[in-house]
């Protein structure tokens, strides 16, 4: 409760309690007597009588102050600084028993935006590649053959020599020489071969053609890499029957 209302909470008990009398000459009668050198009379022997029933309203008007009183010090309203209570909203304030209100807004918040990054998904792996393969070896084996040790022979069998002949040959390549061979263009042909194919040895020896004029036996050699290219080289020799050791 502010001190306005408990001022009219006063006011209007104080205009119920109130006596209306006739004041019609009363100032009057007062300057008189005082003017005669009447000081007044003590009320004890004045003769004016003050019944009890006559203070009952102001017995209870200082009840109903007395009460205010009491309420108003347990609150706190009077002999405390003034309290201030906030909220979110708004502000109270209580000073001297005056209460005032104080509106505040409340800022909007700023909504700072938030930058989004997008990951792009990954794909999973996918199989090895495999390892280049290496060019194909195109190039054949480098291959020499030598002269045959004796470009003129006997059959086999016969008396005169020699009766064989030899053949010396050479083969390289950079993949590794695999093998090297030696054929006969002569079915009664024998041959030897001896020593690795890269520095391999052939020696022939031929059946008797049993026929009187000579034969010419034609030998090929064939040098073979590991990637399947091969060089070739043919070579060739007389063969005469074994009876016929003059020519």
């Amino acid at each position: 409760m502010i001190v306005a209302e408990i001022d009219d909470v006063l006011r209007q008990a104080l205009s119920r309690i109130a006596i209306d009398a006739d004041t019609t000459g009363v100032a009057d009668a007062i300057r008189a007597r005082v003017a005669a050198g009447d000081t007044g009379t003590p009320a004890s022997s004045s003769g004016f009588r003050v019944s009890f029933r006559s203070w009952l309203p102001f017995v209870g008007l200082l009840l109903i102050v007395a009460i205010l009183g009491f309420g108003l010090g347990i609150t706190g309203v009077f002999g405390h600084p003034a309290v201030v209570g906030s909220t979110a909203a708004s502000t109270h304030s209580i000073a001297g028993g005056a209460s005032t209100v104080t509106a505040q807004a409340t800022p909007t918040p700023t909504v700072t935006p938030t930058a989004v990054t997008t990951v792009p998904p990954v794909s999973p792996p996918g199989p090895p590649k495999p390892a280049p393969s290496k060019p194909k070896d195109t190039t054949a084996p480098a291959l020499t053959v030598g002269a045959p040790s004796a470009d003129t022979i006997w059959g086999i069998g016969s008396s005169c020599v020699p009766t064989s002949t030899t053949i010396a040959t050479t083969a390289s390549d950079a993949g590794g020489v695999a093998s090297t061979s030696a054929v006969s263009s002569f079915a009664g042909s024998v041959i030897a071969p001896s020593g690795p194919p890269t520095a391999r040895v052939f020696t022939l020896s031929v059946n008797d053609p049993g026929t009187a004029p000579p034969v010419t036996v034609t030998i090929t050699v064939t040098a073979t890499d590991s990637s399947g290219n091969f060089a070739t080289r043919a070579v060739s020799f007389a063969l005469y029957p074994a009876g016929n050791c003059v020519f």
